[in-house]
């Protein structure tokens, strides 16, 4: 009698002491509704588990000074070429007669002798293609 007391006892207890609940399911990824401040942790932790290279991939301080001079040099040279187009156009500032600007990869023609219109030319020199964009003036 003293054990079916002591059983019933344990077993009556013991499921009042464990109690559970339910599972819930929260993502961690951002993209499936995880909280937005876990995106940068995980693409860090994603890059730095990463153990393959792209092998076309080139390294931006790898890349040789005068080479990043010489494409500096043509982007303020084209800069300012369309900086002096859109004066032209749209200001009324004078070009002039034109002219031909050649840079390391594009040769520029700007052709002025349409009142109307400004044309400009610009020749791709390593695939000989060319482009003719007219403008017209207000």
């Amino acid at each position: 009698m003293n054990r079916f007391i002591i059983f019933f006892i344990l077993f009556t207890t013991i499921p009042l002491l464990s109690i559970a609940s339910e599972l819930v399911y929260k993502p961690i990824n951002p993209s499936f509704g995880g909280a937005p401040l876990n995106g940068g942790f995980l693409l860090n932790s994603a890059q730095a588990q990463d153990k393959f290279k792209d092998p076309d991939a080139t390294d931006r301080f790898s890349r040789d000074p005068f080479d990043n001079f010489t494409e500096n040099l043509n982007r303020q040279v084209l800069n300012q070429i369309a900086r002096r187009i859109v004066d032209q156009v749209f200001e009324g500032d004078e070009l002039g007669e034109g002219g031909s600007f050649v840079t390391d990869g594009f040769t520029i023609d700007i052709i002025t002798s349409n009142p109307d219109v400004l044309v400009v030319e610009i020749l791709d020199n390593t695939t000989s293609e060319l482009t003719t964009i007219e403008i017209p003036y207000f």
